[in-house]
């Protein structure tokens, strides 16, 4: 079907070395803990340790305005997708994915042997009567949301749903929402690593009914089988400094999503809008991902093409970088771009 070393992981690895524009990092860098009072004491860990879990499940709960009982936490978005996949599996006859879609979430099942199909969400979608959607909201590449993406007739309570909502933040709610309370039956998942800047922590988590909750715990034993305490313990206080870390990450978007609408525009280039996510997808015509091997190899521009999402065409430009940077970057970008339609 595909090789399996051809992905995105191995596409951003292998090329980073390589770049000097980098448009390919959706996640904020990571955070400078004493810049917003985060104190990470191991002492304190190891007085607190072994009530680490239930007390980070009590304050997802708080946050989102569910039951301690409706929290799973994951090492990272990844364990959610994997688990999320098998859940679908084992509770529906198909998994729908609408493509363009972040690799994984077609991948996983996929890899697993999991009967799944990619639909085309930007047609009207008549779902089997035991399929399930696996999809990401708001979408990772082009922000689009489900409203956008006539995903309708899955979103009718009828239909097993998994939604990743790891992006989500960058919509900057002022309180923490999640689509299980528009959608009770569906399985959410989020992570730490985009938003909040935490990847060297390893943390996510899941949402869902009493039930499915329960269930998705029984597949733990399947991934990893527990989230590591003391990145749950760090994870915590940044939580709890949530207000102090969107101001940050506020102010960077919001610069940036500035620049992409003054700049893109005048290259001749037609996007997703960038003002709910951190990145945009650049629609392109012809084979992406010979632009982007072309864009690396002369100029350094590093961006993430359309088969990695599952279409052949555009690319995801993700926009977390410091602002002067980011506007250098997308200069260059733009260049590049005007030099080939001069060519």
């Amino acid at each position: 079907m595909y090789n399996i070393n051809d992905n995105l992981f191995t596409w951003i690895t292998g090329g980073m070395s390589k770049s000097k524009h980098n448009f390919c990092l959706s996640g904020m860098p990571e955070l400078d803990l004493d810049s917003i009072g985060v104190k990470v004491d191991y002492e304190e860990y190891r007085k607190r340790r072994e009530n680490i879990e239930m007390e980070f499940n009590n304050l997802i709960a708080q946050m989102f305005d569910v039951e301690p009982d409706q929290v799973l936490s994951t090492t990272g978005g990844t364990e959610g997708i994997a688990l999320g996949s098998i859940f679908l599996h084992k509770n529906s006859d198909c998994i729908d994915v609408p493509v363009p879609e972040y690799e994984p979430m077609y991948r996983v099942p996929e890899s697993m042997g999991f009967k799944t199909q990619r639909v085309n969400p930007y047609v009207k979608l008549h779902p089997g009567k035991g399929n399930s959607l696996s999809t990401t909201i708001p979408n990772n590449p082009t922000g689009d949301l489900e409203g956008e993406r006539n995903l309708e007739e899955y979103l009718d309570g009828k239909h097993e749903m998994y939604i990743d909502e790891t992006f989500r933040e960058f919509m900057f709610p002022e309180k923490p929402y999640t689509l299980l309370h528009k959608y009770p039956e569906a399985v959410v998942s989020t992570t730490m690593t985009k938003f909040f800047g935490g990847a060297s922590w390893r943390v996510g988590w899941m949402l869902g009914n009493k039930e499915k909750i329960r269930e998705l715990r029984s597949y733990r034993s399947l991934t990893t089988g527990s989230t590591a305490r003391f990145s749950l313990y760090a994870c915590m206080k940044i939580l709890e400094k949530r207000n102090e870390v969107q101001k940050i990450v506020k102010k960077v978007m919001d610069e940036n999503r500035k620049t992409v609408k003054e700049m893109l525009p005048k290259a001749g280039l037609k996007f997703t809008t960038p003002d709910r996510s951190s990145f945009v997808y650049v629609h392109t015509d012809g084979d992406s991902s010979q632009m982007a091997e072309d864009m690396l190899s002369k100029e350094g521009i590093f961006v993430s093409p359309g088969k990695y999402f599952g279409i052949p065409t555009g690319y995801r430009l993700c926009i977390t970088s410091s602002p002067d940077q980011f506007r250098k970057d997308l200069e260059k970008l733009c260049e590049y771009h005007e030099g080939r339609e001069k060519s």
